[in-house]
């Protein structure tokens, strides 16, 4: 398989939501515009990550994804930031691993990742 990391990832067990932004949501008929869906956050970096949801999320999907209990130093931080899925394979019987891509990170959130990942 070749790699197609832009940036270096980090594994990390977090917990999030995420909503989709776009107006395919609306065609599509599967989810609906502003829905908050629940995920699991299985890897971090500064242009991207992986998620785990029970939704199966077409490629190119706009979404607004809001990260919990971050890990920075000594505290955690919730935040969030707009992606667009990359991939979604069948991860289970019950779930979807979904890959993003970053869209307009700001930069002090993306030096905020950069050093969990290089830690």
């Amino acid at each position: 398989m070749i790699e197609s990391r832009v940036a270096p990832r980090k594994a990390i067990n977090t917990e999030g939501i995420y909503s989709i932004t776009d107006e395919k949501s609306a065609y599509e008929g599967h989810f609906f515009k502003n829905e908050n869906n629940e995920m699991e956050l299985l890897d971090i970096s500064t242009s991207g990550c992986a998620f785990r949801t029970a939704c199966l999320l077409p490629k190119g999907l706009h979404l607004r994804i809001q990260i919990r209990k971050f890990p920075v130093t000594r505290k955690k931080i919730d935040f969030i930031v707009l992606g667009e899925t990359v991939y979604c394979r069948y991860h289970s019987r019950t779930d979807y691993r979904v890959g993003i891509r970053f869209m307009d990170i700001e930069k002090r959130l993306s030096g905020i990742i950069d050093s969990y990942v290089r830690k």
